[in-house]
This record gives structure tokens, sequence and C-alpha cells, in this order.
């Protein structure tokens, strides 16, 4: 029986190991350059959940963040990446869940969609300041969803953010000074919604919409949101003295509500097609025509 006894007990023992979850390495923090000499050797072991954390420092590198690994500076004053001038690529391409944080980007060079380049998924740009870029300081690519939230954009030759077929979460920034626009929204997200299981009939299609909220957008040269083909919601953003109309429609049924609006020159909204609705605004420095173009008097509800 005691022969039986522990046969059977080391039967059990080892079937509870085989049962044992496999576990995932712990996320790390990865330290350049203290631990690696350069961002990529850093990339080169990375995975997901990985932090690369940068010292003080100028960093003349093109670095595309693989999913799930955050990018994160010592302070966006201090810690500057420039981008390789030989490399007709964006200083930061980012995939889904990636995160980029407090850094400066600066200095990418014509023949780039953009200096940091939403590329997949739904990655994260936040606490940065991008600036005197010859491209879009942030290029959003279609089919993507990006947060871009708290950021300094100024002084780029092209427009602060530009938007193609995607739905950004654009929120809390400060956009001035730059040559385009403040935000450019091309297109909108379409998403295909689940048939119900067993039908042979497609999903519905809908639209996935960028939002604009809470942003600081002043004195671009473009103006301060051009919206073609796209609907966002506009809300609560300050928006003052650009060069151009404040914000411009085209085939668009945007959603623009509370904002402060003072515009540099009339209209401060110019509505070339589409039926947005404008509502709760409050528009400053225009004594005729706030609001110009093909409007839908039903959509105003409240214009001043």
């Amino acid at each position: 029986m005691k022969i039986y006894f522990k046969f059977m007990l080391s039967i059990s023992l080892l079937t509870g190991l085989f049962l044992i979850p496999a576990t995932h390495a712990a996320a790390r923090v990865m330290h350049v350059p203290n631990e690696y000499e350069t961002i990529p050797q850093a990339l080169s072991v990375s995975q997901s959940g990985d932090t690369i954390k940068l010292a003080a420092g100028t960093y003349a590198e093109a670095i595309e963040l693989m999913p799930g690994v955050t990018l994160s500076g010592n302070d966006p004053k201090t810690t500057v990446i420039t981008g390789s001038p030989y490399a007709l690529k964006s200083i930061i391409t980012l995939f889904d869940k990636s995160v980029l944080e407090g850094v400066t980007i600066k200095g990418a060079t014509t023949g780039v969609k953009g200096a940091v380049y939403v590329a997949a998924g739904s990655p994260r740009i936040s606490n940065c300041i991008i600036t005197e870029n010859q491209v879009p300081a942030i290029f959003v690519e279609q089919n993507t969803s990006p947060t871009i939230e708290h950021n300094k954009i100024f002084k780029n030759a092209r427009s602060a953010i530009e938007v193609t077929y995607a739905a950004p979460n654009i929120s809390a920034n400060q956009m001035y000074d730059n040559r385009g626009f403040g935000i450019l929204v091309s297109g909108a997200l379409e998403i295909i919604e689940s048939s119900v299981t067993g039908s042979s009939t497609p999903g519905n299609t809908k639209e996935k919409q960028a939002t604009i909220i809470g942003n600081t957008i002043e004195n671009n040269k473009g103006g301060a949101i051009m919206c073609q083909g796209s609907s966002p919601l506009i809300v609560e953003n300050t928006i003052g003295n650009q060069r151009g109309r404040s914000i411009i429609l085209v085939k668009s049924d945007a959603v623009i509500k509370k904002n402060e609006i003072t515009s540099g020159g009339p209209p401060a909204i110019y509505i070339e097609s589409g039926n947005p609705i404008i509502e709760e605004n409050n528009i400053n420095g225009v004594m005729r025509f706030p609001i110009w173009g093909k409007v839908n008097t039903e959509a105003l509800k409240t214009i001043l």
C-alpha cells in the first residue's frame, strides 16, 4: 500500500507541473544609453509591455516602435530625437498599442508622410514637443485610431496633424504657428459590424469619426481645422487668430459645439458642402458673416 501511495503521489505532482500555466516574461524598463547604447539596440530585444527610457540628450535615429512598446523621454525639453539625416523615413513610426511620450521630435525632411507616422492600430502620443519639421508633424494613416493628447506642435512647414480615413482622439494639445492647418482630416474610418451568427448577410458598414476636444489651435497659416469628407466631433476647443478661416467644411456633417473662436478674418466657419451641426459656440472678432457658405439654417441652433 505504501508503494502504491507513493506512486500515485508522484503521478499527481507531475500532472500538476504540466498544468501550471505558462507565464510571460515580466515587462522591463530598458535604459538608453546606460544599458543600451542606442534606441534600436534596445528595440531589438524589446517585446510588448517593455518601456525604453531615454536619458536627456539628442538622438539622431529613425525608430520603428513595435506593438506594445513604450518609448519614454526624461523631459521633452531635454530629450530630443532628430532622426537620421540620411534615412528617408519618419523619425518615429508607431504600431498598435505603442506609446511615445516625453520627447521632442524635430528635423524631419521632405519625402516622408510625417515626422511621427501612425502606421497601425491604436498607439498613443502624449506630452511631446513636435517642431521644425518640413512635413506634417503627425500623420495618421488610414484604418487607425490613435490617441494624441497633451502635445505642443508648432512651427512645422505643413499641418500639425494630418488624418486620412482614420479616427483619432485628439485632445488637450497646443497647435500653433504651423504653415498648414492645425488639423486636416480627410475621410472617415469605416467599420464593418459583425453579421448575425449563421447568416450569409454581411454586417453593416458604419463610420467611426475623429474626435477633436479641448485643444488650443492658434495662428496656423491654412486655418485651424479642415474637414474633407469627414464629420468629426469638434468640441470645447479654443481657436484663435488663424491666418485663414478657422474651420472649413467640405462634404462634412461635423458636430461643432461649445468652441471659443476668435477668427482672424471672415468667415470663422466656412461650409462648402455638407450638413454640419453648429451650436453653442462663442465666435468673436468677426462682425459680419461669422458662418458662411451653404448653410443649413436648421442645423444652426446657436451661432454666437
